[in-house]
Formats: C-alpha cells, structure tokens, sequence
C-alpha cells in the first residue's frame, strides 16, 4: 500500500514553478534521508527519534520508529493521520509543504516446527508484528525545531497505548 494518498493536493504536479526549483533537492534528500534513517533507526524500540537539517533554504527533518504492534494497519493509519497533522500545522504556520512522506515496512514472524516424523508441521505464529516507519519532511519557509517537534509528536501518536 506504498501510493495510500494523503497529500490533500500537495501532489509535486500541483506546484507549477515550485516543483522546478526543488527537484533537484528532493532527489539529493532521498540519499541523505537514508543515511540519517540508518542512523536513527538505531534507536530504543517504542523511542522515536528525530534529525533536522537544512539544504537550500529547506528545512528537512528525518524520523525514525520501530515498535511492535498488533495491528500493523491500526498504525499505518496513525502514521498516516500524523502526516496530514503535520501538512496541516506547517500550512497553519505560514510554511509551505515540499513533501511529507513515510517509509511504513511491517514484519510477521512465523515459527514452523515438526517434532515427530509423520506427524505434520505446526504453525506458530507471533501475536505482534515488528514495524519500522521512517518520516521524511521538506518543507520551506518554516522553523526546524517547530517541523521537527511536529514529527516528534507524530511518531509518538503511532505507539499503541
């Protein structure tokens, strides 16, 4: 479910003339936003972690969690809802959205077992699934540690009370 559109026309193509002045930094942004996620995604399971930077009058903030959750799709949706609460308070703020998108990998684990000849395979599987969600925000004309404290708290409204 990699293309779940919540962009509420913040579509590159909707840009006009934006989208021509930033290309070119988004495509470097995905190469560093990868590294720092690397970095990030060292972090304490169920702890987000947050980085911030700037390029070419952009602020640029990279997120990272991982948690295990029960209902991966319970937290897609969370995730998802916190990038719009993200959208929405930058364009509150008088800031301009570049992009705001989230890597959403989940992971089961099933155990399979034999421990008789002729006696079948059992299937265990695990109640939880693992979840990785990495959060990559563009946005210009808007304070860094306001966008990253709005990333902050929408990592943190992922994880399952």
């Amino acid at each position: 479910m990699r293309e779940h559109d919540h962009s509420h026309g913040h579509e590159h193509h909707g840009h006009g003339q934006h989208e021509h002045e930033h290309e070119h930094e988004h495509h470097d942004h995905d190469h560093d936003h990868d590294d720092v996620l690397r970095e990030l995604e060292s972090a304490e399971p169920g702890v987000p972690a947050v980085a911030a930077g700037e390029h070419d009058g952009a602020v640029i903030i990279s997120g990272a969690l991982k948690i295990r959750a029960e209902d991966p799709r319970s937290a897609r949706h969370r995730t998802a809802d916190g990038l719009e609460r993200i959208a929405a308070e930058v364009d509150a703020a008088g800031g301009v959205v570049g992009h705001i998108k989230a890597s959403f990998v989940a992971t089961s684990y099933d155990m399979l077992s034999v421990t008789e000849a002729g006696k079948g395979v059992r299937l265990a599987r695990s109640p939880e699934t693992e979840v990785k969600i990495g959060v990559a925000a563009i946005v210009f004309k808007a304070d860094a540690e306001f966008v990253k404290s709005l990333v902050l708290e929408a990592l943190q409204g992922v994880i399952e009370n």
